[in-house]
């Protein structure tokens, strides 16, 4: 009988589905608020101390012999001379000395702290401690989390005054003085040295430097490596043949082996294949016990045997060609090695001096460099010019109270939005694998037959 064509009430059947898994929905809701709830109330509290400094411009590096030519300027401070300070905040000796300080004054660290456990604190500071840039600012944020709103703050207290007395040992101009001339006699002895060394090696070296020699090795191995490549794709495709015959020869079945380029085995195959062609002929026209039949099979079957016994033979001899051509590639092997290692002392014999000749040029050039900072540096102590306070503390470390997680009045109704998504999810798909009937109309949208009464399922 004809049926009405109805369109779907995706709305009604959302809400049919929401009604058949009602239960699997609540129980997958409770059980994820019920542990967003457990993380919101249980879960140890992370707080954070936070402080904000500010980069003010970078130590001017003068030349001397610029020092009556051109006029002093503050320069203006770039991203990297902000990333330079925070990077410096959050190295691992500002953190190492931030926490024997602590340790000092009897604060928050046991004195008597293990090398490994010394080491797992320094980690911990390091992986909380957070450095940002403030957008469009010469100010970057330093931040500290911590289980204890007060060590956070008394850790990071510590940790900015650490952090400044290191900056200034790193800037201080007596300091400075005393590395560059450290540096000025490094330089002058590494410059003695090489120039003995190069008047050594010129007495020693009575040739030339071997660089045709070199050229010409390259070419040989050149030469060799396209030889090696050619005997390996013959090694590999001779080595696969002859497991093919091999595999052919073990098989009952009878093959002509006419694949094989040898006049002896294709004498025997052409053979093979007549008597071959002779008994289907005879099939034609008696059966296969029959004596004519029966007689050429022994034929073949002899036929076959001494065919496979020359195919043996003509194996044997492709083995000893292949174990020759192994051998020709350990050969090509050996020549290749010996020529890059007689190439290795060639370049190391060549390269010597001008690896002496580039350290001196190099020498030369920090040697003099080295001088122009070291007289720098001289006059920067007999100077305030160069000021070192280029960095001020424009919110120091407070600490806040409420945790940053987890975050109560975040974290419940942002769990509940997500229990029901899941619990939500998890219904739907359940629904869209059951292919079951559930509903009257079930039966007469896919059956076609109308539904007289129902019984409804007691429990």
């Amino acid at each position: 009988m004809p049926h009405n064509i109805k369109t779907e009430d995706y709305i009604r059947e959302f809400v049919m589905i929401l009604f058949i898994q009602k239960r699997v929905i609540i129980l997958i809701f409770s059980g994820c608020f019920l542990l967003f709830c457990l993380i919101a109330f249980f879960w140890p509290p992370t707080y954070s101390s936070e402080a904000r400094i500010l980069v003010k411009h970078k130590k001017l590096i003068r030349n001397p012999e610029m020092l009556e030519k051109v006029s002093l300027s503050e320069p203006r401070v770039t991203q990297n001379d902000v990333k330079s300070e925070m990077e410096i905040v959050s190295s691992i000796d500002v953190i190492e000395n931030t926490i024997k300080e602590l340790q000092r004054e009897h604060r928050i660290f046991k004195q008597n702290l293990s090398e490994q456990e010394f080491r797992i604190i320094v980690g911990k500071i390091k992986e909380n401690l957070k450095t940002e840039v403030i957008p469009k600012s010469d100010v970057f944020k330093v931040t500290l989390y911590w289980d204890d709103p007060v060590e956070a703050e008394e850790i990071l207290k510590t940790h900015l005054q650490t952090y400044l007395r290191y900056r200034i040992e790193i800037y201080a101009p007596n300091k400075a003085e005393a590395f560059f001339q450290k540096q000025v006699i490094y330089f002058k002895k590494k410059l003695s040295q090489i120039e003995s060394e190069l008047f050594r090696l010129a007495e020693q070296t009575s040739s030339p430097i071997p660089d045709e020699k070199i050229k010409s090795n390259l070419l040989s191995l050149q030469s060799l490596e396209a030889d090696l490549n050619k005997l390996l794709n013959n090694y590999v495709e001779k080595k696969n043949f002859i497991k093919f015959v091999e595999n052919e020869l073990k098989s009952r079945g009878i093959n002509c082996f006419s694949f094989i380029k040898s006049v002896n085995i294709g004498s025997f195959g052409k053979k093979l294949q007549d008597l071959l062609v002779k008994r289907e002929k005879l099939r034609g026209i008696y059966t296969d016990a029959s004596p004519p039949v029966r007689a050429i099979t022994r034929q073949i079957e002899a036929t076959s045997r001494a065919l496979k016994a020359e195919v043996k033979r003509y194996v044997d001899g492709e083995k000893a060609k292949l174990k020759a051509m192994k051998n020709a590639i350990r050969s090509i092997m050996d020549r290749i090695e010996q020529i890059k290692k007689e190439n290795i002392k060639l370049y190391n014999t060549a390269l010597r001096s001008k690896d002496l000749e580039r350290q001196l040029k190099l020498a030369e050039e920090s040697y003099e460099t080295f001088v122009k900072r070291w007289n720098e540096a001289k006059i920067d102590r007999s100077s305030t010019t160069g000021s070192i306070f280029s960095v001020s503390i424009i919110s120091g470390a407070k600490a806040n109270l409420n945790p940053v997680f987890p975050d109560k009045r975040v974290l419940i109704p942002v769990g509940g939005i997500v229990s029901l998504i899941i619990g939500v999810t998890v219904g739907l798909l359940l629904e869209f694998f059951d292919h079951t009937f559930k509903r009257p109309e079930d039966i007469e949208r896919y059956v076609g037959l109308q539904t007289i009464f129902t019984i409804p399922k007691f429990k």
